[in-house]
């Protein structure tokens, strides 16, 4: 309180988990209660959703309205791209690696 008036109120975020078959993280989702100062609350919402494929590895992750799409070499994440195929993060040791496998030994049958 300031001078007697309330200046906002505090309030717990509450989280849901949803696992599928398998016990992968299939869907978060976060409420967070906002009051305002005549005490009126509201709850603002943001949800993760994960897509995995045959092997368990998440293939696709959708977040704040952005999708990430997740590519493998064997178990490791080679890198990610967005949801136009534009290149986000890399694994820049594993595709040198990859890279001179391909040079050395050529492709993998």
């Amino acid at each position: 309180m300031v001078d007697g008036r309330t200046t906002g109120y505090t309030y717990d975020r509450t989280t849901a988990f949803a696992y599928d078959l398998m016990n992968q993280l299939k869907t978060l989702t976060t409420s967070t209660p906002k009051a305002d100062a005549q005490g009126t609350v509201t709850y603002g919402s943001e949800s993760t959703t994960n897509t995995y494929n045959a092997a368990g590895q998440r293939v696709k992750r959708f977040e704040n309205g952005k999708t990430t799409k997740y590519y493998y070499s064997g178990s490791a994440i080679l890198f990610t791209t967005d949801v136009n195929n534009f290149l986000q993060t890399e694994n820049a040791a594993l595709i040198r690696l990859f890279i001179f496998d391909y040079i050395y030994f050529g492709p993998i049958l």
